[in-house]
């Protein structure tokens, strides 16, 4: 069976952060290793001078303490920070993998920016069921719905727009449509969370006007997810979509 057909190619954005993280720890860490040194250097030729006083000791252990504590901290930040650009990476690698798999009848569309913005739209796929606009996160845990939105282990995520980028990236795609074909065609949010360790608690898939996937139910879901049935021409809609992953590598 043939695969569908791709467009476009995964963003260096998150490539590019987490290395200037982990750039930045390694220079968190030299700096923290520097002072240290320094600070013993220092307590040690103080203790060995006759008379030197305990408060002249904890002056300047204090002195190298402070760049110490916030250097920590800093390359800490750091870590994490390389952390997630990598979780990110990686999750969007494995969802390419499930749309890939999907049927010649599907057009994938890899790092779309419909309008011009730095950020991007991850994925949209254009095939028989209609035109979709997928945002992936790596998050694992419970993924629920609390009646006013989507939750994670009951609670609301920490990025407040995290449960919203989907719509938003639906809203942007269709707008770059009708601004550049003039179609008014119906784009459907898909959030995919792509980690063996998330688990969907929700009554339906459908959340609002988003629906919320595991990894594993990408292929299902876009066989048989007939709402909004293509009436356009996909190749005219390929054709309009094509120029918006121009900055693919971006």
């Amino acid at each position: 069976m043939l695969m569908a057909k791709i467009f476009g190619a995964p963003s260096r954005y998150l490539l590019i952060r987490e290395r200037i993280s982990v750039a930045a720890a390694i220079s968190y860490g030299v700096v923290i290793v520097v002072f240290a040194l320094l600070g013993a250097r220092s307590n040690g030729n103080y203790l060995s001078k006759p008379g030197s006083s305990i408060l002249a000791v904890l002056l300047a252990s204090t002195l190298f303490f402070i760049p110490f504590y916030f250097g920590s901290k800093l390359l800490l930040k750091e870590n994490v920070e390389s952390k997630k650009f990598r979780k990110g990476r990686k999750a969007e690698a494995e969802a390419f993998e499930a749309l890939k798999k999907l049927p010649d009848t599907f057009s994938i569309f890899y790092n779309i920016h419909p309008d011009g913005r730095a950020d991007n739209v991850d994925f949209a796929v254009v095939g028989p069921t209609g035109v979709y606009a997928i945002e992936v996160k790596s998050h694992s845990g419970r993924i629920g719905y609390d009646g006013k939105e989507i939750t994670l282990d009951g609670h609301s995520f920490l990025d407040k727009e995290l449960p919203r980028q989907a719509f938003d990236g639906a809203i942007r795609i269709h707008d770059a449509i009708k601004k550049r074909c003039n179609w008014d065609i119906f784009v459907t949010p898909v959030l995919v969370f792509t980690s063996r360790w998330a688990r969907l608690e929700l009554e339906s898939r459908e959340v609002g006007d988003t629906f919320v996937l595991l990894k594993d139910q990408v292929y299902g879901f876009f066989g048989t997810h007939k709402r909004h049935t293509l009436m356009a021409n996909r190749d005219a809609i390929e054709n309009c979509l094509s120029g918006l992953v121009a900055r693919s590598g971006n």
